[in-house]
């Protein structure tokens, strides 16, 4: 680079990414584990299911980051991505999709405009902790500040939405999604005060592209359904919900760092040194909070025997037993095999940290294989348990190709204009209604398991 743009970027002597393969392979390689990590959490559900994507996305973006700072940074990046993603797993949008199914446009529109909202505020409050992680300066008042006001907000905002207005998306289902709406909201405004770019820009496309991931799934999942193909299409849907939001993330935050004004260069490009007890925290969250919940909750005797009903094990007691004790050495054997990284962080540094996330993916792909009932499941859930395989294998290899390159991305975003934003938002909301119409065209009848709004 050359003028004064070079003298005031502080990557002014490191060579950057051009807009074409390498950037866009990275921005896949995010959605392919993206598409991975929200299959398996389909399989678990609920807040610990949404933290597995969380961690796998984040980490991610952090490893093809194309600097060592954030590299290093990786283990602590993917705790915070899985923590915030973790929230939106407390939404409610099966019934939603029920609405989608119907015939009437009127909630067919209205199903699609939901799963839009609950899609968009999953990636704003995740995007925005995956961009916290991936700023120049990391801040744990900030941290802090942002969970105790997201807790009031989201209080606040259930208790005038739900309980005074009486205001329901899907009733009787639940309605945190007025909480996560709350949260949301004060997360914009810290945003706007801390002024954070790679946050920013994380939240917009994060909420961009879950939001339009989450319509795009469930309408190739009615497609799916209206061919008559025998298959798992509602994992097809989680699936693109996780590939779209990923590779939208990925992309928002490294294209958009290209628009804004080049930083002053700083003398010690080393990032800070964290204490024990955020790394010990970080690792925790990773490789105990989530496996261990996990084998508590998913791996119960109650939860075992219902699967063993469902895929009519002839032994209960013995499939529950095997499965417990399989469970938990997996549990364990990701406890151990990375506990030293925690300690020693400078065993984990450059590319080397891939490994980190290659064992967490390890892990939750095998309890996937173990709740989903395999191998007595049936050859419909073998087929999705290769297909998540494949999504797997096929982010490593884009990963690899990219692995050698390490010029760096700007992750840097500018503040994003209002009309930028407009422009996003136009976009999903005729995703959302191209969606609604073709929809209702494509069948007459009431698809299974559809739903009547009013």
């Amino acid at each position: 680079m050359t003028g004064t743009g070079a003298q005031n970027d502080e990557f002014a002597d490191i060579p950057k990414v051009p807009i074409r393969l390498h950037r866009v392979a990275r921005a896949l390689a995010v959605g392919f584990v993206g598409a991975f990590g929200w299959g398996i959490r389909g399989i678990f559900g609920h807040e610990l299911g949404a933290a597995i994507p969380g961690v796998l996305i984040a980490g991610t973006l952090a490893l093809l980051s194309g600097h060592r700072i954030f590299r290093n940074r990786l283990w602590l990046v993917a705790a915070l991505g899985g923590l915030a993603f973790s929230l939106g797993g407390a939404m409610s949008y099966g019934l939603i999709i029920g609405y989608t199914r119907h015939v009437q446009f009127a909630t067919v529109l209205y199903g699609f405009v939901c799963l839009l909202l609950v899609g968009g505020l999953w990636g704003w409050i995740g995007g925005a902790f995956v961009g916290l992680g991936l700023a120049r300066e990391l801040d744990v008042v900030r941290g802090v500040v942002a969970v105790v006001s997201m807790t009031v907000a989201g209080a606040l905002t259930y208790l005038i939405l739900v309980v005074l207005l009486d205001l329901h998306l899907s009733p009787p289902r639940s309605d945190m999604w007025a909480a996560n709406l709350g949260a949301a909201i004060a997360v914009g405004l810290l945003l706007r005060s801390w002024k954070v770019p790679a946050a920013t820009a994380g939240a917009l496309f994060g909420a961009f592209g879950f939001g339009v991931g989450f319509v795009a799934g469930d309408f190739l999942q009615t497609l799916g359904n209206l061919t008559g193909i025998t298959y798992d299409w509602w994992k097809v849907m989680e699936q693109t919900m996780g590939f779209v939001g990923g590779a939208a993330l990925a992309w928002g935050i490294w294209f958009a760092s290209d628009w804004g004004p080049r930083l002053e260069r700083q003398p010690d490009m080393d990032d800070k040194v964290f204490p024990a007890w955020g790394r010990l925290l970080a690792w925790a969250v990773i490789f105990v909070w989530i496996p261990v919940g996990l084998a508590l909750t998913r791996f119960s005797g109650d939860a075992l025997a219902d699967l063993a009903s469902r895929v009519h094990a002839s032994n209960v007691g013995h499939f529950v037993k095997v499965r417990q004790i399989q469970a938990w050495g997996w549990v364990a054997l990701g406890i151990v095999s990375t506990f030293r990284w925690a300690v020693r962080p400078r065993q984990l540094e450059g590319w080397g940290a891939g490994a980190f996330l290659l064992v967490f993916a390890v892990e939750m792909f095998a309890l996937a294989v173990l709740k989903a009932g395999y191998p007595l499941a049936g050859t419909t859930t073998t087929l999705v348990l290769v297909n998540l395989l494949v999504l797997a294998l096929v982010a490593v290899a884009l990963i690899l190709t990219v692995k050698p390159d390490d010029r760096v991305f700007h992750l840097h975003p500018p503040a994003l204009t209002g009309r930028f934003v407009l422009v996003l938002l136009g976009l999903s909301l005729a995703a959302v209604l191209g969606a609604a119409i073709v929809s209702v065209l494509l069948h007459s009848t009431p698809l299974p398991g559809a739903h009547l709004r009013w």
